[in-house]
């Protein structure tokens, strides 16, 4: 009966230590984004567009390559989509009830990047890049105009690391992403801007999308001062990298996708 007892009082612990276990294996897995290559090598490859997407994998002419981790990748961001299309990147916020809205033709995001992985497992993509938006007009209001015709960023990070399925740009340094100036006869947002903050957008393939909505819900864009009024920047931005090491001359779109990690 002892010895019964025993077993009994044995197997009940065993249990309760792999029931204990269980959930923090379940709860140390997370999701990760990171950067792979899509590649066009020709026919009977993988993916059907530029992309490499889940929804592009039913065969064509491209080929997904992972990028190994500490890699330095060189980045160059575009408008155009990997099928050349146009779309224009909008800024738009509200002051003193007056809607703004800012425009740009075309924009060049120009930096590097990693993927890396953390100490909790997580595997991210991590970089520093600058912003270029050219062919800049004042939409609204219709009075106003922008001093030139180009917005530069300050130095920004880019990074997925604890975002999620998403990626952040932020300012290297301080809280400033961007400054410049509207101006014109019976302009009523004539001023000097300042953009503060930091940019959240959904990477779809080797396309990082943003939305005002999006942007304005969150709260981290600010227009004139750190608590100035919520701002969005409306558009997308087509990723491509190459690798300098491999002397690659040519870039290839860069996709970014979001996997489970140990």
């Amino acid at each position: 009966m002892t010895r019964r007892k025993a077993l009994l009082g044995l197997s009940t612990l065993c249990l309760l230590v792999l029931g204990s276990i269980g959930p923090q294996v379940a709860a140390a897995a997370t999701n990760g984004t990171t950067a792979f290559t899509c590649k066009k090598e020709g026919p009977e490859h993988a993916f059907a567009k530029a992309h490499c997407t889940a929804a592009d994998h039913v065969g064509g002419e491209y080929e997904e390559s992972s990028v190994a981790e500490n890699t330095t990748t060189a980045l160059l961001g575009t408008a155009g989509t990997t099928e050349g299309g146009k779309e224009a990147m909008k800024l738009k916020w509200t002051f003193a009830t007056i809607p703004v809205e800012l425009q740009a033709k075309g924009l060049v995001l120009e930096g590097s990047v990693q993927n890396l992985k953390a100490e909790s497992g997580e595997h991210y993509v991590d970089g520093e890049a600058k912003l270029t938006l050219t062919g800049v007009s004042v939409t609204s209001p219709a009075s106003c105009k922008l001093k030139g015709e180009t917005i530069e960023s300050t130095q920004l990070t880019l990074t997925s690391k604890g975002q999620g399925d998403a990626v952040r740009l932020a300012p290297v340094k301080g809280e400033v992403i961007a400054e410049f100036t509207i101006q014109g006869p019976g302009c009523s947002v004539e001023s000097p801007w300042k953009l503060f903050g930091s940019i959240k957008g959904t990477p779809d393939g080797a396309t990082v999308s943003f939305t005002h909505a999006a942007g304005t819900a969150e709260g981290a864009l600010r227009i004139g001062a750190a608590s100035g009024p919520k701002a969005g920047l409306e558009g997308s931005i087509t990723l491509n990298g190459r690798d300098p090491v491999l002397e690659e001359l040519s870039y290839s779109p860069l996709a970014l996708k979001t996997v489970e990690t140990p």
